[in-house]
């Protein structure tokens, strides 16, 4: 299902949910309108022992937030523990400057995850999927990301980014309005 705001605001009172199941993905189309307060946005990740590409939809989750759903691996504060986890990182950020991945969080699973920077979270659901449910603020207005990397036009890596839609809508990249 879906959401269209076209005129005014909506406010969630804390009890708007985008719900996610094995066939549809709820979102929201906001033309003209807002939503505020605090929803839930529910993404179902297929099973697998795998990386996947992902971006928070709500603002300021923060990656202890995030371990309520998959267990965070790495050399951080809050790390989770348990059986077969091991210590070795499990969601990285890419550093297009110096072409290396990045363990995300640096140092504590206080750390939030930043609007519109993609990441690499392995997921360990070897038999059903997993539910993600980000909590907080719809991400709604435009906002800045900085592009960086170098332009060594013979390095097929050279210049990639790692960006994703924080939007719990789909985005059409390059659409009218688009601005790179």
């Amino acid at each position: 299902g879906r959401i269209e705001a076209e005129n005014g605001t909506l406010a969630s009172g804390g009890y708007l949910q985008f719900l996610a199941t094995d066939s549809m993905t709820a979102y929201i189309i906001n033309d003209l309108g807002t939503v505020e307060g605090e929803v839930q946005i529910e993404k179902l990740i297929s099973e697998g022992k795998v990386f996947r590409y992902l971006s928070s939809s709500a603002t300021d989750f923060s990656v202890e937030e995030f371990q309520q759903f998959i267990p965070v691996t790495g050399a951080f504060t809050g790390a989770s523990t348990g059986p077969e986890l091991g210590n070795d990182p499990s969601i990285f950020s890419y550093d297009s400057n110096n072409e290396i991945w990045i363990p995300f969080p640096s140092s504590t699973n206080q750390e939030t995850f930043e609007t519109g920077r993609g990441y690499a979270i392995y997921f360990r659901n070897e038999t059903d999927p997993t539910k993600i449910k980000w909590m907080g603020p719809l991400i709604q207005s435009d906002f800045n990301y900085t592009i960086t990397g170098n332009d060594d036009i013979g390095n097929q890596q050279a210049g990639w980014n790692l960006i994703a839609n924080p939007y719990a809508t789909p985005l059409l990249w390059g659409d009218t309005g688009w601005t790179s």
